[in-house]
């Protein structure tokens, strides 16, 4: 005969250890580990996941056929430059900030309500299995099969991005890339001064002028990323060393020993984490370089500079006021900057502690999450014998 009140609680407590699984998955999802999650869990409300997918794959075909039916001429006349300027942030808000809030909110919104977020998913793919053909057709496009396929495909290389963790991981990234974004000025305090004082000089050598003006748009990307593959080289030895020990100080204290999936899913984490500090200060760089150079150089000292290669800069089908020269040789000392950056955060305790520590700290508390959730998935599985 089952005793009531010991039933009771057992099933208070068999809810109570679910309820924290889903929470820790929940969570670890958020921080961009989804290899700690167990393997039964990732497939879980796969639809309701892909959800961010299915926006961005929508919004890139509304941006498509923007562009492609909507021909602007700007006279020059301020009501028309006020106009463009409108249309074009009602597009950047349609087409970029919705979707990123979209896709910031879902996790959340996938917690609250797992069903309603699964029939919202679906809802979005089937508008973006027919999306494409009503675009084409509203632009006097004859419907052609190759982009129903086209999209089918997209849809199934989104649901199985979603079970590899994929989107947790780029979910991850956008909300890091915005804490990043909010940490520069402890960036700037701590390391830019002295660094702009060298670079500050180099942009006013002639010499490097006439290499970067005769950069084509290739060769400086390929200059980009030589620097980013020579900061990795930096970075990720320090990452993987860090890594390893707060993986073996965790397992030491009783926790089950990390698999080779989600060893490599930390290390993938940490490694963007600091990229991504290093591309926003590299940004960041550049940015200034540009402001001094349109505020301190001529027009015509920077086309002696650069042999009269000088142009403005084309965005978008949209003339911008810098020249193109001042452009590309800010972007090539901000390659050199980055890379000094990180050198220094590796090698100065100062800013090791600034800039490495915290993301390790992170590490340790995503560690031990892990093994509450280890200890809660276990729980909500044993069985109970007792009756």
């Amino acid at each position: 005969m089952i005793d009531r009140p010991m039933d009771a609680d057992r099933s208070l407590q068999s809810y109570t250890a679910a309820r924290l699984t889903r929470d820790a998955e929940f969570w670890l999802r958020r921080q961009g580990l989804p290899y700690f999650v167990a393997p039964r869990a990732r497939r879980t409300l796969l639809v309701a996941r892909t959800g961010p997918f299915f926006t961005v794959l929508l919004a890139l075909d509304a941006a498509r056929w923007v562009l492609r039916s909507v021909d602007v001429t700007v006279d020059g006349s301020p009501g028309a430059v006020v106009g463009l300027a409108a249309l074009a942030v009602t597009a950047l808000f349609a087409l970029v900030v919705v979707p990123i809030g979209l896709i910031a909110l879902s996790p959340a919104a996938i917690s609250a309500v797992p069903r309603r977020m699964t029939v919202v998913s679906a809802t979005l793919l089937g508008a973006y299995l027919v999306v494409d053909p009503l675009l084409q057709h509203a632009a006097g496009q004859t419907y052609r099969l190759e982009a129903l396929l086209a999209a089918a495909f997209a849809a199934l290389a989104s649901l199985l991005a979603t079970g590899l963790g994929v989107g947790a991981v780029a979910l991850w990234a956008i909300r890091v890339a915005g804490r990043q974004l909010r940490a520069l000025r402890e960036v700037s305090g701590r390391v830019l001064p002295l660094l702009m004082l060298v670079v500050g000089l180099a942009l006013l050598a002639p010499g490097l002028w006439q290499v970067t003006s005769t950069l084509t748009p290739l060769r400086l990307a390929a200059v980009i990323v030589l620097f980013g593959v020579l900061g990795q080289w930096f970075i990720a030895p320090v990452i993987q060393s860090e890594a390893a020990a707060i993986a073996e100080q965790n397992t030491g204290s009783g926790s089950p020993a990390l698999s080779r999936g989600e060893r490599a899913n930390l290390t993938i984490v940490l490694v963007l984490a600091q990229s991504f500090q290093v591309a926003i200060f590299s940004a960041l760089v550049a940015v200034i370089l540009v402001v001094f150079g349109e505020l301190a150089l001529t027009p015509a000292v920077i086309a002696a500079w650069s042999g009269g290669r000088t142009q403005p800069v084309q965005l978008f089908g949209l003339t911008l006021p810098v020249d193109t020269a001042l452009v590309k040789t800010s972007v090539f000392l901000s390659c050199f900057a980055s890379l000094n950056f990180v050198v220094n955060i590796r090698s100065n305790a100062a800013y090791k502690s600034a800039f490495y520590d915290p993301l390790f700290d992170d590490a340790r508390i995503a560690l031990n999450v892990r093994s509450a959730y280890r200890t809660a998935t276990a729980a909500a599985r044993r069985p109970d014998k007792r009756s």
